[in-house]
């Protein structure tokens, strides 16, 4: 019990350090807006129980929502749940605060789909005239809510359509499960750009951390684990890491091994270059940006997109080639529009 209590401690000292370094809703740059101000607009963010300071995707959510602060005229609370249980108390809290807390306008703001499920047992979670209600990812269980995000489908074709020009076609994949979506867009992305290039299917061996849909992104000890056996068997070129935070174990490994052993990886969703000088390159998923561009739209009261997925050919994904490999730019330029091509055919066939 004390370790669970330190946990929550430890995230809510987290969320509250990040906001007074990130956020400043009356900061002179912000937007003024006729139907905005601190007391009126209310951003309420919920965060996976992975949560923020995974280094990855869970930050980048945060830096969007206290940038959409900094911009706006609008307040914002950040909720790091600790379990399941603790963000469906978060989620009513929502609810059972819209006539109290005195704003006009309210957004509930959930930085994964892993929560809902939780919508089933409660009908009334709905969208109104003063609610709305954005996902930041899938909405296939057809709850009431926007649902916005990133594919990294196309950038991970390009790095797979890649990375086997560039001598490295010993692969490795390893996901956080099977069943997430992103994790599945990723690695199929990959696959198929990988098999493009090689004539040949890439089987992922000994790939996923855990089965259950929305677990194995901060299995940091299965990760090195798994770096540390499967390449003493497969003695690997390449690791393809969508694990959330863990993969920051699979760098461990490469620097602590950096003498002895040699193979590469890549970051995912972040630029992961300062991790090992074995990281050529890094998918970025910006997903900061998406949340900025519809909160802009919320605040302003522009039409928003029920359902919108940002691909390689926007803004919203991209590889990042790090310093001490430019040259491989020249590469993955070479099959850019290729994975563009990829992945919309590929979006398209999963309508």
């Amino acid at each position: 019990m004390g370790k669970m209590k330190f946990f929550v401690f430890l995230s809510i000292l987290l969320a509250t350090c990040l906001t007074s370094c990130f956020s400043d809703s009356n900061s002179s740059s912000a937007i003024s807006e006729p139907g905005c101000t601190p007391d009126k607009c209310l951003i309420y963010a919920v965060y996976s129980v992975a949560g923020i300071g995974d280094q990855g995707y869970q930050d980048l959510v945060y830096y969007g929502v206290n940038k959409a602060v900094k911009d706006y005229s609008v307040s914002v609370e950040n909720v790091q749940p600790y379990s399941l249980d603790s963000a469906e108390k978060f989620i009513q809290t929502f609810f059972d605060e819209t006539k109290k807390d005195g704003y006009k306008k309210r957004l509930l703001l959930l930085s994964t789909d892993e929560y809902n499920g939780l919508f089933k047992d409660h009908p009334k979670w709905k969208q109104s005239k003063t609610n709305s209600i954005l996902v930041i990812g899938n909405n296939r269980d057809s709850i009431d809510a926007y649902a916005w995000d990133v594919s990294l489908y196309g950038a991970s074709y390009q790095a797979g359509r890649t990375i086997y020009e560039l001598g490295l076609d010993s692969v490795g994949v390893l996901g956080a499960n099977s069943k997430t979506k992103a994790v599945q867009d990723a690695i199929q992305g990959f696959s198929d750009g990988y098999k493009k290039a090689s004539s040949r299917t890439l089987e992922v061996d000994y790939g996923f951390l855990e089965e259950e849909e929305g677990t194995g992104f901060d299995e940091n000890l299965a990760a090195y684990l798994f770096a540390s056996f499967v390449y003493m068997k497969h003695q690997f070129d390449f690791i393809f890491p969508v694990i959330g935070g863990g993969s920051v174990e699979i760098y461990r490994f490469m620097r602590e091994m950096q003498d002895s052993i040699s193979f590469y990886s890549c970051g995912i969703d972040v630029n992961q270059e300062h991790q090992s000088d074995n990281i050529p390159f890094s998918i970025e998923k910006k997903t900061d940006l998406l949340v900025l561009d519809f909160v802009s739209k919320w605040v302003l009261e522009e039409e928003i997109s029920n359902n919108f997925i940002g691909t390689l050919d926007s803004k919203y994904a991209d590889i990042v080639v790090s310093k001490n490999y430019s040259d491989w730019q020249s590469h993955f330029d070479k099959y850019l529009k290729e994975a563009q091509d990829a992945e919309h055919s590929y979006l398209e066939k999963a309508q």
